[in-house]
């Protein structure tokens, strides 16, 4: 669901010629003084005692809905709600904050009908509209959410929300750039938004940028310092770029709030990056308690055991994974690389070309296959994958290696033996040796 910011529709004081009209309005007012301190408890009591005076009072019946929704106490701001439009069956506002609560309680259906409702009274009203598209957004119908945000934009363009649910909606398409423009547009009105910082942070991350993203991070937590949207993020930029420290208490910090399966599963990856392998495959378990489902932690665990030398167990992780997702590409070149260990060669085969078919970029994948036809003495595929890993990254030194050592199997000594002295130059020396020991190329070996 996306996040819900201020944009409730408190309704002020109404004509009336009860008898007992101050004391009613005296309630009333009291109420729109304690919500819009945003004391919710207070202000259901002073609409409470001005309801009843007056039963049948539309107003006051909207806005203790309200200050309920805002206490989330979601059935009895429902009951209020359809009694007010029961009795004010034109009461737009009404109408439209009745969808809002149903939208909160996932009631789509209800809440888009309720939404529609408040649009017929009042057409030229955006709210509706706003309702409407995070539902889009919610069911993964994102052009119409951007047609729904489109509409606000129309109505009101002053109005900042509308920008950043379109930025949400266009990040939702991986549309970066107008998913940018969006939540810049929404920080141009209210640049320490910290709902708004976040959204871009989220748009910063996805395109990698991750300096930037910190940056926006860093703003939304300082106001916010129990985010745990804002720490998990953060800890996941940190994970990108190698901060593994400042990940773990990030993470830290936020199951201290929450409990989550995604939280121990990034957990558990910051524990394994930093060698902790048996403390990571803990909030790896963890993790799997609260969602069976995770394929991805599944494969991330597999790598915990596999690491640890404790292949049977890794195996075992890396077919659930697979058998949840199929195209898990990572699980599948895992998997691989135990099969090939086992000696299942042909199994091993079938998973890289899977995995290099679903992700054809994998430099890694590509070296695996090569290495894996080079024992199979099938040398031209070989090179052909040695150099399409290179070409995708210049600096993996591994391929070089192997390249190097392809090259001279294929008879091809000299190119062979100059590739592995580069790959040596690099750090990659155990081809080179091997060729020195066996005499095939020159040099003493380094011991």
């Amino acid at each position: 669901m996306a996040a819900i910011t201020f944009m409730l529709l408190w309704c002020g004081l109404p004509a009336m010629a009860d008898s007992n009209r101050d004391k009613i309005l005296g309630s009333y007012r009291l109420g729109l003084k304690m919500a819009g301190e945003r004391d919710h408890a207070l202000a259901v009591e002073a609409f409470t005692r001005a309801l009843e005076e007056d039963p049948e009072f539309p107003q006051a019946l909207n806005n203790r809905g309200l200050s309920y929704m805002e206490m989330n106490q979601l059935m009895e701001a429902e009951k209020d709600l359809l009694l007010a439009v029961k009795l004010k069956p034109g009461y737009y506002q009404a109408w439209n904050n009745l969808a809002l609560v149903r939208y909160r309680q996932g009631k789509h259906v209800q809440a888009m009908e309720n939404a529609g409702a408040a649009s017929r009274l009042s057409p030229d009203f955006g709210m509706p509209f706003v309702i409407k598209g995070l539902i889009f957004m919610d069911t993964e119908q994102y052009v119409k959410a951007l047609d729904a945000f489109a509409r606000v934009v129309e109505l009101d363009p002053e109005y900042s929300r509308a920008y950043y649910y379109r930025g949400l909606t266009y990040l939702q398409l991986d549309l970066f750039e107008q998913a940018g423009k969006n939540l810049d547009k929404a920080l141009a009105m209210e640049p320490d938004n910290p709902y708004f910082l976040l959204g871009r942070a989220r748009i910063f991350f996805a395109e990698g940028q991750f300096i930037q993203a910190q940056y926006y991070l860093d703003r939304v937590i300082e106001a916010l310092p129990e985010s745990v949207e804002a720490l998990a993020l953060r800890a996941s930029v940190n994970l990108a770029t190698g901060n593994f420290l400042p990940a773990l208490d990030d993470l830290d910090l936020a199951l201290a709030q929450e409990e989550s399966s995604g939280l121990y599963g990034l957990r558990g990856e910051a524990k394994a990056r930093l060698g902790d392998l048996d403390k990571a495959i803990i909030d790896y378990n963890r993790s799997l308690e609260l969602d069976p489902e995770q394929s991805g932690i599944y494969n991330h665990r597999g790598i915990a055991y596999f690491e640890l030398g404790q292949y049977n167990q890794a195996l075992k992780d890396y077919n659930k994974s697979i058998g949840l997702d199929p195209d898990n590409a990572q699980a599948l070149l895992n998997r691989s690389t135990i099969l090939f260990y086992l000696g299942r060669t042909d199994n091993a085969l079938d998973d890289l070309n899977k995995s290099i078919s679903l992700r054809p970029g994998s430099a890694r994948a590509l070296n695996n296959r090569g290495s894996i036809l080079l024992e199979l003495e099938n040398y031209p595929e070989a090179l052909d994958d040695f150099k399409q890993a290179l070409f995708l990254d210049p600096g993996y030194s591994g391929a070089r290696s192997n390249l190097g050592l392809g090259l001279v199997m294929s008879g091809r000594i000299q190119d062979g033996c100059q590739a592995m002295n580069q790959a040596c130059a690099e750090g990659v020396c155990s081809n080179l040796e091997w060729a020195r020991e066996e005499g095939i190329c020159p040099g003493r070996r380094r011991f």
